[in-house]
């Protein structure tokens, strides 16, 4: 579970600290400031669509448990740690 929550965050940091920058110098009307990176990072929060596609796998494939298992670690992550620390997130940032 560990594994899915870092490559999580860690995926969505490339895509916010590392393309974003690259996008708003291609389209400069749809910039927003670098201040809502950590928000945009953060905010990330995923749940429903993700279980109930890892619900959906059938029984037969290899790992469906596994995957199960770090979909659901992923969900009740983003539910108890970072929807919480949002509201101090956006404090601090914005």
């Amino acid at each position: 579970m560990l594994i899915g929550i870092a490559a999580a965050i860690g995926a969505r940091m490339i895509l916010i600290y590392g393309l974003l920058p690259i996008g708003s110098r291609v389209l400069p009307s749809g910039t927003s400031p670098n201040s809502y990176q950590p928000v945009l990072m953060w905010g990330g929060l995923r749940g429903a669509v993700s279980l109930a596609l890892a619900l959906s796998l059938p029984t037969t494939l290899t790992g469906w448990y596994s995957v199960q298992s770090i979909v659901y670690g992923l969900v009740l992550f983003t539910l108890f740690v970072q929807a919480p620390l949002m509201p101090r997130l956006l404090k601090k940032t914005l």
